[in-house]
């Protein structure tokens, strides 16, 4: 992935002579595309290294290295922090997969001919399966929540506690449950406007959280917000970030070298708001905000 421009205060005249800074900078999109896509790429990895590691006589995977955490040089490379230390997307996607509490989806199509003579009537099925990896050393009990967005309008189309009192064992990997794609009306192509969500709850706190999204993301035909806020708290030390609409890949941005982020690139769904801690801003700091179909 490419690393961010290193700000100066050039290319801050520049852009504030052109008139140009309120909106997005192509080759600015084209960085965070390529970022977005390494993210994505390395969190799909380690999620499902992570979710092979099912307990004892079942430990597929135990481990995965990280290759490269940051480059030497300024450079185009697969590192996941650059030149300057700053942290690429994906180094907070791989955060994310790799603590010690998470929750994961995968979506499967499963085609099958009504007979065997036809390759037109075909019968098609769109299943998730959810799971919760547990690395810490306790067991844990969690109630499971899955909901269901439609991702062009927004609207919510399932909102189920799809398990109660459901055990993570410590130190494993813990199938939760196998169930098609939330959808009305089955095979009218509804699967593949159909965002989902599962929450991880344990005692009323949310701990685990992750987003399903219809794949190739190239053909999701993604809603640009109206409603996208990302507000530093009075402290200024929280940014909170809620849309109306699903959106992919929201990245925060901030000229100050001195703000940095504890997460970034987070799927936002609508009905919650997403709360990333922020080092070094202060009450007056700009918090700028990018995202998949931006432009």
């Amino acid at each position: 992935a490419i690393a961010a421009r290193k700000p100066n205060s050039e290319n801050h005249a520049s852009e504030s002579n052109s008139g140009e800074a309120s909106r997005p900078n192509p080759i600015e999109q084209y960085i965070y595309s390529t970022q977005l896509m390494q993210g994505e790429c390395l969190a799909s990895a380690y999620r499902l290294w992570k979710r092979q590691w099912k307990g004892p006589g079942r430990e597929y995977c135990a481990g995965a290295l990280v290759w490269q955490i940051n480059d030497c040089w300024p450079v185009t490379s697969w590192a996941i922090v650059d030149y300057y230390l700053r942290p690429k997307h994906a180094y907070y996607t791989v955060k994310r997969e790799m603590a010690p509490l998470s929750c994961g989806i995968t979506r499967t199509l499963t085609t099958t001919p009504r007979d065997k003579h036809t390759r037109v009537y075909i019968d098609t099925k769109h299943t998730i399966e959810i799971w919760g990896s547990n690395l810490t050393l306790r067991d844990m009990v969690v109630d499971v929540v899955v909901c269901a967005f439609d991702v062009e309008t927004g609207r919510e189309t399932y909102h189920k506690t799809v398990k109660s009192d459901f055990s993570l064992p410590q130190n494993q990997s813990t199938e939760i449950i196998a169930l098609d794609v939330p959808v009305k009306n089955r095979d009218a192509g509804e699967e593949s406007r159909i965002v989902v969500a599962a929450y991880l709850i344990e005692n009323g706190v949310q701990v685990a959280r992750y987003v399903n999204w219809p794949e190739p993301l190239k053909y999701a035909h993604l809603t640009k917000p109206q409603c996208l806020t990302a507000t530093l708290t009075a402290d200024a030390r929280t940014v909170e970030i809620s849309a109306e609409v699903p959106i992919k890949g929201l990245a925060l941005e901030c000229e100050d070298d001195d703000v940095t982020f504890a997460d970034n690139l987070v799927d936002i769904v609508p009905g919650e708001v997403v709360k990333i801690g922020v080092v070094g801003a202060r009450k007056n700091t700009i918090i700028g905000t990018r995202y998949l179909g931006m432009i």
